[in-house]
């Protein structure tokens, strides 16, 4: 997304910021620290990951006077895929399109 920036807080929230330092949105949902924030490739979308054991991803991101987010269903069918990883070792493809987990690999 040209001129912004997504960044990940410990108080369990990511910020959106714009290209003058003001925010623009916060994005809020998780219990937990967030330790990964990023941007799809096209930045219709954003991606967070938090020590809560959960990712979301943000989509219909409406910037409004209030500045506030808010998070739509994902509706479109993709064959995109999120990677994750489990602290037991496991790796998940989790389809960004269905909002399912694809293919688990348990760890040793």
């Amino acid at each position: 997304m040209p001129g912004r920036i997504v960044v990940a807080s410990d108080d369990g929230t990511a910020r959106l910021w714009n290209g003058e330092g003001e925010v623009l949105a916060v994005l809020e949902g998780h219990t937990s620290g967030v330790n990964t924030a990023a941007f799809n490739q096209d930045g219709s979308r954003i991606v967070t990951a938090s020590d809560d054991g959960t990712a979301r991803v943000w989509v219909g991101i409406m910037i409004e006077a209030d500045a506030t987010l808010v998070e739509a269903m994902l509706k479109e069918a993709t064959r995109r895929v999120l990677p994750l990883l489990t602290e037991e070792e496991c790796a998940a493809a989790w389809g960004i399109g269905c909002g399912e987990i694809r293919r688990v690999v348990l760890g040793e």
